[in-house]
């Protein structure tokens, strides 16, 4: 959908200039394959044709492009998974979100937390929204209630029904393992893990499982599985649950 490619490359370039304190760049790389989408060949069309709508639409920042399989081994989790070379691109990634929402309430207007969504509905210039306690008129209203959607009542009081829910996690290991966000393909799935610097931690995701709730935790036996995943992908790792020091988990309707 190049209409949402170029929304998203617009905003990024935005954010990255309003709020410099908060949101850095984040330099990202996968493996490339001998053939196929994920091949150099087609890589480095999809760089071409991201600089030149970036050029297009006047946005900043790195271009996307496909470095060497030199340049990758100097990188340890590319160390030997990248015999194509790596595709490389740039993502951003929020410092301190504590303190990016302190930001934005000082500067940028008002959030809401656990508040009781009732109605809302648009108007000529903007937006009124119904809340348990007050009402609220806003030019922008930014809609976060994910999987408690369910619980709110669209306008014509009609409910919202997710269809089902997904349990969304990441393990936050003690080991700052690269600089860079590194994205490696499962062994056992097509599916992509990856592995972002935070701090002096590095997270590592993203799994997936279907549950029946909102109110959802990680269980014991799920980060074994997981941890089990990651470590068929990355022996060198070994990681282990003692290694595990936050969870990161969500709820996806």
């Amino acid at each position: 959908n190049i209409k949402r490619v170029i929304s998203s490359i617009l905003a990024q370039s935005e954010l990255l200039k309003l709020y410099p304190d908060h949101i850095k760049p984040l330099r990202c790389l996968f493996p490339l394959e001998n053939f196929g989408a994920r091949s150099a060949t087609s890589m480095r069309i999809a760089g071409l044709g991201y600089r030149a709508l970036q050029s297009t639409i006047g946005a900043s920042g790195k271009s996307a492009r496909v470095i060497s399989q030199r340049d990758c081994e100097q990188i340890s989790l590319l160390r030997g998974r990248s015999k194509f070379g790596a595709f490389e691109w740039n993502d951003a990634v929020i410092k301190d979100l504590d303190g990016f929402h302190a930001h934005l309430r000082t500067e940028c207007g008002e959030i809401l937390e656990r508040c009781g969504l009732l109605q809302f509905r648009e108007l000529e210039h903007g937006v009124e929204v119904n809340l348990e306690d007050r009402s609220i008129s806003a030019k922008v209203v930014v809609d976060t209630r994910g999987p408690w959607a369910n619980q709110a009542l669209s306008e014509g009081d009609r409910p919202f029904w997710p269809i089902r829910f997904v349990k969304a996690f990441n393990l936050v290991v003690d080991r700052r393992l690269e600089d860079v966000a590194i994205a490696l393909r499962s062994k056992n799935s097509s599916r992509q893990f990856f592995f972002v610097p935070r701090g002096d931690h590095t997270a590592i995701g993203t799994e997936y499982y279907d549950c029946d709730s909102p109110e959802a935790t990680v269980s014991e036996i799920e980060i074994a599985a997981f941890l089990r995943e990651i470590n068929s992908l990355t022996p060198e790792l070994n990681l282990t649950g003692a290694d595990v020091c936050t969870i990161d988990c969500g709820v996806l309707p």
